[in-house]
């Protein structure tokens, strides 16, 4: 079915901040970390079955209206990145992007083609326009059956993975009417007083930044895994060292025990590896950083290499 469905794109519109940033908060500083990300935008994409009477137009509505409220406290994701110093949070707004799916929900949802869920998002995720336009982009996408998909891209020079969690669930908390302003978690700002961009720091040997090439060959696939036999799994791998494995412990080194598994089966011999697992590190560091703490740089890479 998914091969055969259609996405088209019915709207776009930019989203302004429901009320102007005061002048003092109009230059974001990037922080070290900030200047040094790649520049990608981060994609996420969420899907919801239809469980309201509620029509698609107002579901927009409601949608485009919560999200300029929102905007107000993430100032920064409507503004633009100028010189890779700093954000001008000038309310030039984030983008709104409607579409309409020529299926159901459930139908698509049998066999998601990887290759398809790419229409979803708003924006290519290697687009250059990530460090100079548009931060925030969110695409609605409407199913036959009322169902509907939610994609987001977000650059990656402000905002890590947890960034943008923070941000959909203070959307969710406006979104909902029966939640007061008291009760909407807001996020905090402060990575460039904590970690100084680059022109304010004395050390001259400072990381170059990381430029994503082209020319990398990058392959995506999708895997599903029933929750018994993650269950099984990580009671089969655990051992002395890592006595009760998480379910993302036990999948990845499954994942990468079959790569290696492969390539050496390929090439006949067992060449160098690299796993990278992003880390949260806001309650890691000491002290901790607050939970919402608008940021990127909280995410590192950690690195095992197996040359046997």
């Amino acid at each position: 079915m998914s091969t055969q469905m259609k996405i088209e794109i019915i709207e776009r519109r930019i989203i302004k901040p429901s009320s102007p940033t005061p002048h003092h908060l109009r230059n974001f500083e990037l922080s070290f970390f900030d200047q040094m990300a790649i520049t990608i935008y981060t994609p996420l994409l969420l899907f919801f079955p239809n469980t309201e009477s509620t029509s698609k137009f107002e579901i927009c509505e409601q949608l485009t209206e919560s999200l300029a409220k929102t905007l107000t406290h993430f100032y920064p994701l409507a503004g633009r990145i100028k010189g890779n110093t700093v954000v001008e949070c000038n309310d030039d707004g984030a983008e709104f992007v409607k579409a309409q799916v020529s299926c159901s929900l459930s139908d698509f949802l049998e066999n998601p083609a990887v290759e398809i869920l790419e229409q979803f998002l708003p924006a290519e995720i290697l687009s250059k326009e990530a460090g100079s336009g548009p931060l925030l982009l969110v695409q609605v996408s409407l199913f036959e059956c009322g169902g509907m998909a939610l994609g987001f891209s977000i650059s990656h020079k402000i905002a890590d993975a947890s960034t943008l969690s923070i941000f959909i669930n203070c959307w969710a908390q406006i979104t909902n009417t029966s939640i007061t302003d008291s009760e909407v978690t807001l996020p905090e700002f402060g990575s460039a007083s904590l970690f100084p961009p680059l022109e304010k720091s004395s050390d001259s040997s400072q990381p170059p930044a990381r430029v994503y090439s082209k020319n990398h060959i990058n392959i995506t696939r999708r895997f599903a895994f029933d929750g018994a036999n993650i269950s099984a799994l990580q009671s089969k791998v655990a051992n002395s060292s890592v006595p009760k494995p998480t379910r993302v412990e036990a999948i990845s080194a499954l994942i990468w025990k079959c790569a290696i598994e492969a390539s050496t089966s390929k090439s006949g011999s067992q060449r160098p590896s690299v796993f990278s697992q992003d880390v949260n590190l806001r309650k890691r560091v000491v002290p901790p950083l607050p939970a919402h703490f608008f940021s990127w740089e909280i995410f590192f890479e950690e690195q095992d290499v197996v040359n046997k």
